[in-house]
């Protein structure tokens, strides 16, 4: 039997062929194309004896080669990362060592059955996947988008910010996509008094204050009309990225909506986006006997450090799926505002001293363990719940 691992770069792969027998590594390079896929065939054709497959389940990279060697009924396996790191250890390897292809091999042959193989992720789930990440590139965009935009107020005209708590609110928008600059606001004084006595929540008196602020503003002056131009042009990219977003979002919902119900859907503040982003990188939750290995995954598990007899719990692992980490902070944050006893609990250890990010992290730690709880035992959501 000829054990060979892959190891998957953008534009190439390394292929080890290792033949046990005599302890021997034979170490090709190919490209990332048909080309190089169609040479990586030839080779394995012409091997002598039986050969099984390992590559690191990565995702992007791996897919296309897996799924090339999947359809010719190849004998391939994703190999958790985890494990493999765990057993290259355990060999007295360093912490550090990399997944290459020699190594991915020789854990394939030493692992043999005991191997912890990840499962090719359901078309499904991949689109979700691909599109919800599509969109948190979008989202960070957006958010660029609005520093910068904020930024330059300040500068040209700070006394904005005492009338619209927000540069993405529809009355500041509607604002400067039609007079983007303090300059251009006070040549057209009526038009501008108008437009914002039309929104809701503003009067004519307000809307003269506003004017009036802006005619005794500490913004710098802008004698080439430099800002008018740069507001603009960011206005135009924050509603057309808005836009993208809210395209994508309906993209999302119309294939979430041909999963079957999923329980966590039912905790409060878990909108259909943040459900639709959990279950896409979790895939199948029978993967984690324990709510133990859940959190462990996500990286929310805390750090024990012994000392002699002592032992003593850090902060958090921050190993594991740092998007979704990411996911259940947030969704921390949302979830004071609806859910009485996470707030209560947010109270109670601000009172004893806790930095508000350290309690935000113990809340998120609740959320993923009542994620785990609910979808395990696929029951819906009740507020008797720990």
């Amino acid at each position: 039997m000829v054990y060979v691992g892959v190891d998957i770069s953008a534009e190439k792969f390394d292929v080890a062929f290792y033949y046990p027998q005599n302890d021997k590594y034979v170490v090709l390079t190919f490209r990332q194309s048909q080309n190089g896929f169609n040479k990586f065939l030839d080779k394995l054709n012409n091997l002598h004896d039986d050969f099984s497959i390992a590559m690191e389940s990565t995702g992007t990279y791996s897919n296309n080669l897996f799924q090339y060697l999947k359809d010719l009924g190849l004998n391939v396996v994703l190999l958790h990362p985890y494990a493999v790191k765990n057993y290259l250890r355990s060999r007295n390897h360093s912490k550090t060592d990399t997944l290459d292809a020699k190594n991915l091999a020789l854990a394939l042959f030493r692992l043999g059955d005991d191997a912890i193989v990840s499962s090719p992720v359901p078309d499904e789930f991949a689109a979700l996947k691909k599109l919800i990440r599509f969109r948190t590139s979008l989202v960070q965009e957006y958010s660029n988008i609005q520093k910068q935009l904020r930024n330059i107020l300040r500068t040209n005209m700070p006394e904005i910010f005492d009338f619209f708590s927000s540069v993405n609110s529809a009355g500041i928008i509607e604002l400067l996509s039609t007079f983007p600059s303090r300059k251009s606001i006070l040549e057209n004084k009526d038009e501008v008094i108008q437009l914002l006595s039309s929104l809701r929540g503003w009067s004519e008196d307000k809307a003269k204050s506003f004017v009036m602020k802006l005619e005794s503003s500490i913004g710098l002056t802008d004698s080439f009309d430099v800002d008018s131009t740069i507001i603009s042009a960011l206005v135009d990219n924050l509603k057309r990225q808005k836009a993208l977003i809210e395209n994508v979002d309906k993209e999302i919902e119309k294939i979430f909506s041909t999963f079957p119900h999923n329980p966590i859907s039912t905790i409060p503040g878990m909108g259909s986006i943040t459900a639709a982003t959990i279950i896409s990188e979790i895939g199948d939750i029978q993967r984690f006997p324990t709510k133990e290995q859940f959190v462990s995954f996500i990286g929310l598990d805390p750090v024990i450090k012994q000392s002699g007899n002592s032992i003593h719990f850090g902060g958090i692992s921050r190993k594991g799926n740092s998007f979704l980490r990411k996911i259940f902070y947030n969704f921390a944050v949302r979830i004071l505002r609806i859910v009485p006893k996470y707030r209560n609990k947010y109270d109670q250890m601000k009172q004893r001293g806790k930095h508000p990010k350290v309690i935000l992290t113990a809340i998120a730690r609740k959320l993923v363990e009542l994620t785990y709880s609910i979808w395990k035992k696929g029951v819906d959501f009740n507020p008797s719940m720990p």
